[in-house]
């Protein structure tokens, strides 16, 4: 019952669904940095899981190896309309995910 004179205040929403949660993708300043959270360790890993198998079959860890950077650039054209206007922190995070990888071979016992 709203005379004219005052806003209509019954269709507010609760604070509570004004409340940004971690896992939302605006939450994270507009750049693809965050996920540096979960592809470092990832790039920490693979070097060792590709030296382990290397020391098995280097045939083996040669088809791996080409592989993952197949599955991943399959990855990054199907991920495209999320991360298009964002190229530049795309190939930053490529960059540290590489150095980061490359730092690792260097203290494997070759």
């Amino acid at each position: 019952m709203n005379d004219g004179d005052e806003p209509d205040n019954s269709r507010q929403k609760s604070p509570a669904a004004a409340v940004v949660t971690s896992t939302d993708a605006k939450s994270h300043s507009g750049n693809l940095y965050w996920h540096l959270r979960w592809t470092i360790p990832l790039h920490i890993a693979l070097p060792i899981g590709l030296w382990w198998m290397m020391q098995l079959d280097g045939w083996l860890a040669a088809q791996a190896f080409i592989t993952l950077h197949v599955v991943g650039l399959m990855f990054f054209v199907g991920t495209i309309k999320w991360w298009w206007r964002q190229s530049g922190d795309l190939i930053g995070l490529l960059f540290i995910n590489h150095f980061v990888t490359f730092a690792v071979c260097l203290f494997l016992p070759w």
